[in-house]
């Protein structure tokens, strides 16, 4: 297998990274912890893995100096399949004993997570959310070495059938899942899956295949159609407004403190800030109550005393000051 794969890479890296420039990231195999794509695709051991790191790497490097590499995506599995799949973080605890991390760059996840971000979900024999698996993983990096953390995949499908969401559930989970996940202090990027909304692979293209109890088709922020007609305003899901939307918010931000983390005295409140050219901070609330909105707060020219009242909800919660702010504060509310 070196051999081969060490040409395979080398030849790839060589043609779309160093002679064309096109690619500078370059991630090393998809999901080696799941049965399909592991001990199927020939990763019968995970030393087998650790080892297609190391000559993924030095073939990529030969090849352009400048590559840099991204280990492949750890699938969030639910569900047990103990003599071939694997708990992501137990393989990557593994691949840190068998000195793996070394030939990467990158750390990637796939945590998909069929409960809303905030919510617990059962993982193999662990029972988490979403911020327990990062400070989980900042674990793992204080024993090997800490790195940056791409969540490369994560989505919430809207098909009719288990694990399917509504399409505003999809919308607001984007929003709540990529603000939870960038304040986080390791998380560099989180790709969403996907963009549009499959189909048959085997279907042609001029004629999709629609089927709304199929979950692989409807993780997408727009639904497909042939043709694809980019003003159709009804092709897109609200889970791409909601990414629009937020995406203008906080377009060159960056995270500056985390006020309320859904924990403590205001359980299930959350609030962000993010800063840099202006400060915009944004607020939500799980539980008894369900979250409607998106809030947007910004500050003018300093910060203000401020206090709960009552906990952000739909049934007409509002935001008081515990006193007079210090600058006048603008509120805008997104309705996603």
């Amino acid at each position: 297998m070196d051999r081969r794969l060490g040409n395979y890479v080398y030849a790839t890296v060589a043609h779309y990274g160093r002679d064309k420039g096109w690619i500078t990231y370059w991630e090393l195999w998809n999901e080696p912890n799941v049965r399909a794509s592991g001990y199927e695709s020939g990763l019968y051991e995970i030393k087998d893995f650790v080892r297609l790191l190391e000559v993924g790497r030095a073939a990529a490097q030969a090849a352009d100096p400048n590559a840099i590499i991204v280990m492949g995506g750890m699938s969030g599995l639910t569900q047990i399949d103990a003599e071939y799949s694997y708990d992501a973080l137990t393989y990557l605890d593994e691949v840190g004993k068998l000195g793996g991390w070394q030939h990467v760059d990158i750390i990637a996840l796939h945590p998909y997570h069929p409960a809303p971000p905030e919510g617990h979900i059962q993982r193999f024999d662990r029972t988490v959310t979403l911020q327990d698996e990062l400070r989980q993983l900042d674990v793992l990096m204080e024993r090997y070495g800490h790195k940056p953390v791409w969540l490369t995949e994560l989505g919430w499908t809207t098909s009719s059938t288990p694990p399917g969401v509504s399409e505003i559930d999809q919308a607001l989970y984007l929003v709540r899942a990529y603000l939870l996940a960038l304040a986080h202090p390791t998380v560099e990027k989180l790709f969403w899956y996907d963009f549009r909304n499959d189909t048959d692979p085997n279907a042609p293209y001029t004629r999709p295949r629609y089927d709304a109890a199929n979950y692989e088709f409807h993780y997408g922020l727009l639904r497909r159609s042939y043709p694809l007609r980019a003003s159709d305003a009804s092709l897109r899901k609200p889970g791409f407004v909601a990414f629009r939307t937020m995406s203008s918010m906080l377009g060159g931000l960056v995270p500056l403190e985390t006020r309320l983390d859904g924990t403590g005295e205001h359980a299930g409140v959350y609030w962000y800030a993010f800063g840099g050219t202006r400060r915009v901070d944004v607020l939500w609330r799980t539980g008894e109550h369900a979250p409607c909105c998106v809030w947007r707060v910004v500050a003018q020219g300093g910060s203000a005393a401020v206090g709960w009242q009552r906990a952000l909800h739909s049934g007409g919660g509002q935001w008081h000051a515990a006193g007079a702010p210090r600058r006048p504060w603008r509120t805008v509310v997104y309705r996603i």
